[in-house]
């Protein structure tokens, strides 16, 4: 469907990529992303390669949605517009590359405890039935531990709430003004496509809105621990998700 049906196939030919790839044969989406993610775009877009491609993909998906549950249609033309300006959008997101800062924004292990750093704990419960997920998250910044939580429905996945988890405790860590945070989640899949900047077509956009939130922070790092040490934030969510839907 994002490759070979006519619309996605106008899209693709539209697309101002410096390679004129044959995308008529893919067989999946894997074969088809590693076909396109390595095209670079034509000058003078400026769009690094991988880039476009996923922001076309992302786009595509979008417009299939909003003509299936919303009953509202977009040209292969303006399907392309939305997918070049939200590439552009994620590369001015993007922090200027800096040459005395040896480590990167998003890192995988903590750094030292400290007065300044919150360490948050995350998790997420969800309801294949309703599609309804608890999400909780619990800050713990040595000053005043408090937990919170929230409810998301037409969540498609484990993941997908674990994700959502993620990016509405980040949201609250930015209203309480913290600028140095830890991350921890129980899922060693949602870190790593997080820390490995990862291509995922499910949780795509939320990602998105992960690495765009981390450029608000001073610091912010992404750490996974096992279960048993996120029973607070797990035990939150829970709780959450049964009181949305007790019967």
């Amino acid at each position: 469907m994002l490759f070979t049906c006519p619309y996605a196939s106008k899209v693709w030919d539209l697309a101002p990529l410096a390679s004129g790839e044959n995308i008529l044969t893919v067989l999946n989406f894997q074969e088809g992303w590693e076909r396109v993610r390595k095209i670079p775009s034509l000058p003078p877009m400026g769009i690094e390669a991988g880039t476009l491609a996923a922001s076309i993909i992302w786009s595509l998906w979008r417009s299939r949605n909003n003509i299936i549950f919303e009953k509202r249609k977009f040209t292969p033309e303006e399907t392309l517009q939305k997918a070049l300006t939200d590439a552009r959008e994620w590369i001015r997101a993007q922090p200027l590359p800096n040459p005395k800062i040896s480590k990167p924004l998003i890192r995988l292990e903590p750094s030292p405890r400290n007065p300044d750093l919150c360490s948050i704990f995350t998790d997420a419960a969800w309801n294949p039935s309703t599609g309804v997920a608890g999400l909780g998250w619990v800050i713990d910044d040595l000053l005043s531990p408090s937990q919170h939580s929230a409810v998301e429905t037409s969540v498609s996945s484990p993941l997908m709430a674990e994700m959502l988890a993620v990016r509405t405790a980040m949201t609250f860590a930015l209203s309480c003004r913290f600028e140095s945070i830890t991350i921890f989640s129980d899922s060693q899949i949602l870190i790593n496509l997080i820390t490995r900047k990862m291509m995922n077509l499910e949780i795509f956009g939320v990602l998105k809105d992960i690495y765009l939130l981390s450029t608000a922070f001073k610091s912010i790092t992404f750490s996974f621990i096992p279960h048993l040490q996120n029973a607070k934030a797990d035990l939150v969510a829970k709780q959450t998700l049964w009181a949305s839907n007790p019967v």
